[in-house]
């Protein structure tokens, strides 16, 4: 009898030290995926990522990220590149456990980007760019490695891979600031980005998908600020050199080809 109170005992301290770890864990998830996205965004972009709040529920598979910011590189004058106002992700709960986990949807809306030009002719967004395509996660490097560190590589847990079927911006804004090269302030509407199955069938590691996004949101905004830097140049020279119906025609041509 006594050995069965203490089986019983022990499985009953087994269960509540489990149901305590299933509790602190979504309890503490919204913190959890905090701490990762800027501990790992700061990482890849080279710069402080901070976020506001996190709202994540695994029952729904809805997450809603707020306030998150991207500042800006040494060199630059303004205190942040990205702000992003609202990040909403759909998580297809079936996967939660799998690999890959699938991320249907993630959606953000209303960023706000700064691009600065500064005195060398450097941007700041072509700067975090940059920062993203040389970053390595830690323990990637190519050096050699004695007998233990090839026996504690082979024991380590495959890495946590993730597809996202689609990833969107919308409702941009960009305020590009070339005044330290003798330009001017302007702002531009951010054109809607859309990336279909990032991580293809396998899945990629979350630093993967990180740069192959922090890549294509950068190309995207420098891409939109050429647009408009170039089109208010030639905008004026036709203004000064040819004027009149001629010049309006012209430039209706122009802004067609740098929508």
């Amino acid at each position: 009898m006594k050995l069965r109170n203490v089986v019983l005992g022990a499985g009953v301290v087994v269960v509540v030290a489990l149901a305590a770890g299933v509790y602190f864990l979504l309890t503490s998830l919204d913190a959890i995926v905090e701490r990762a996205i800027e501990h790992y965004g700061s990482e890849i972009t080279g710069t402080a990522v901070r976020v506001a709040s996190v709202d994540i529920s695994l029952s729904s598979g809805r997450g809603t990220v707020r306030g998150l910011t991207v500042a800006n590189p040494e060199g630059f004058s303004s205190d942040s590149t990205f702000s992003l106002e609202e990040i909403t992700l759909q998580i297809d709960v079936g996967t939660v456990t799998s690999s890959p986990m699938v991320i249907d949807e993630i959606t953000i809306r209303a960023p706000a980007v700064i691009f600065e030009v500064n005195e060398a002719g450097a941007a700041n967004v072509d700067e975090i760019r940059k920062n993203a395509e040389r970053y390595q996660p830690a323990g990637s490097g190519d050096g050699e490695k004695g007998e233990e560190g090839e026996a504690a590589a082979g024991e380590e847990e495959e890495p946590l891979r993730l597809v996202i079927r689609r990833f969107s911006f919308e409702r941009g804004e960009i305020a590009a600031d070339t005044t330290a090269l003798g330009g001017e302030e302007t702002e531009a509407e951010l054109p809607p980005l859309i990336l279909s199955h990032i991580g293809g069938r396998q899945g990629a590691t979350p630093d993967e998908i990180g740069k192959i996004m922090v890549k294509a949101v950068t190309r995207q905004v420098a891409t939109a600020v050429a647009s408009q830097q170039l089109g208010s140049y030639l905008e004026k020279k036709i203004d000064e050199e040819l004027g009149g119906e001629v010049g309006e025609a012209a430039k209706d041509l122009l802004r067609s080809l740098t929508k």
